[in-house]
């Protein structure tokens, strides 16, 4: 039973869980076993507080089948000789100081899970140590942290593709359970495979080539012809990947960053435009990195159409490095000219002309930030769509508004 005598060695023992359960588990019995005791009050003032010294050396002096009592001898002042008084506790064992704190119940259950992960893979042993808490809240888990220990000591290499993590067919074991503990899933591969340098879940995922979640669809491709559909549908949003997979003969391509712009865009034959929410170059620029040959880089009428500000042509720049061939709509000089009067601040972070501008952009580069402060950008959408219909009237032939 508890008392205020013992809280003090209590928390000392708490302290050092990990240390004695490692012991009493593994047998290394390495963890402190001796604890020196301390009196409620110094040993000179026994004759003051007589009654307490005598409780707290009857609470040790108890027989009790945890520890050995080291006694010691005492002479206060004016009390002569104090005999057998308590000095020290020596436990028996790691397992006693288990049982000392109400714990032979966990101990039990865990040696069961230990004995268990250890008989089938030995270098579990520090993951159960590790992970006790998990383990003793839960009485199924060692049995799937063993299934799935014997499934990477067969399947421990990355596969041919690169595979979901619910895409693991581990017997016994739903599909969510790695997502569900990924640290102790984590842990596992570590311990079988250390030379594998597998530390964290982001390790463990890129050494197996493993995808967490689906990707995210976040770009927007419509057609702007209404006899190339996608089974139907004029509109769809993808990932970049599968952008890149799509095989309508589409001859003109126009890349808007507004959304709305994007749905508005007039009709052209054989024309598509590829707009997101103010991140669709971003995308097509990740997306396309790695991927030489794509149909957008073939594509000989490939325009991109951006506000008119300092990101503006930024990123109109970085769309040229990746797709030489591309052209402007609506980035000019005399666009920006003849809508000042809807130009609004710029906050954007580009201070020096970006490259690759073709003279047309540079003049219209000049031009903006020539203008006051208070107007020196002018968003798309600020552009009326009868000007776009114009611009688009210039670039395919035959085309008529």
């Amino acid at each position: 039973m508890s008392s205020p005598y013992d809280s003090v060695l209590r928390a000392r023992l708490t302290r050092s869980m990990n240390k004695i359960y490692r012991a009493a588990l593994t047998g290394e019995d390495t963890v402190e076993r001796r604890y020196t005791l301390k009196p409620p009050f110094p040993w000179s003032d026994m004759g003051r507080h007589m009654s307490e010294f005598r409780e707290w050396t009857r609470f040790w002096r108890r027989p009790v089948p945890y520890w050995t009592v080291e006694l010691t001898t005492h002479r206060p002042k004016n009390l002569g000789e104090q005999t057998d008084c308590p000095a020290a506790v020596v436990f028996h064992s790691a397992q006693s100081m288990l049982d000392y704190l109400g714990l032979s119940s966990d101990y039990e259950q865990l040696r069961h899970d230990y004995e268990q992960l250890v008989a089938g893979h030995e270098e579990l042993g520090p993951v159960v140590l590790r992970y006790r808490k998990a383990l003793l809240a839960d009485r199924s888990l060692a049995a799937s942290v063993l299934r799935v220990a014997d499934y990477f000591a067969v399947h421990g290499q990355a596969a041919a593709r690169p595979r979901y993590l619910r895409e693991l067919d581990i017997p016994h074991v739903h599909t969510k359970w790695i997502e569900d503990h990924k640290e102790l899933a984590t842990a596992v591969y570590g311990a079988l495979y250390p030379a594998s340098g597998v530390r964290t879940f982001t390790d463990f995922c890129d050494h197996l080539d493993l995808l967490v979640q689906a990707p995210t669809a976040n770009i927007y491709l419509r057609s702007l012809d209404p006899e190339l559909t996608f089974g139907g549908a004029q509109a769809v949003m993808l990932t970049g990947a599968e952008l890149l997979r799509i095989r309508l003969p589409f001859r003109y391509v126009f890349v808007a960053e507004n959304k709305l712009n994007g749905y508005t865009f007039p009709a052209v034959p054989a024309g598509a435009v590829i707009f997101g929410a103010g991140n669709a170059a971003s995308g097509l620029l990740a997306a396309t990195a790695d991927q030489s040959g794509n149909w957008l880089s073939q594509c000989q009428n490939l325009y991109y159409w951006g506000d008119m500000d300092r990101d503006g042509f930024r990123i109109l720049s970085r769309f040229r490095r990746q797709f030489p061939q591309v052209k402007s709509l609506l980035m000019d000089r005399d666009t920006f000219a003849a809508y000042d009067e809807f130009a609004v601040p710029d906050d954007g972070s580009e201070v020096d002309m970006p490259e690759l501008l073709t003279a047309e952009e540079q003049r219209g580069w000049q031009y903006m930030t020539e203008q006051p402060s208070g107007a020196q950008r002018l968003e798309q959408e600020r552009i009326p769509l009868a000007a776009v219909r114009a611009a688009l009237a210039g670039i395919v032939p035959g085309i008529l508004y």
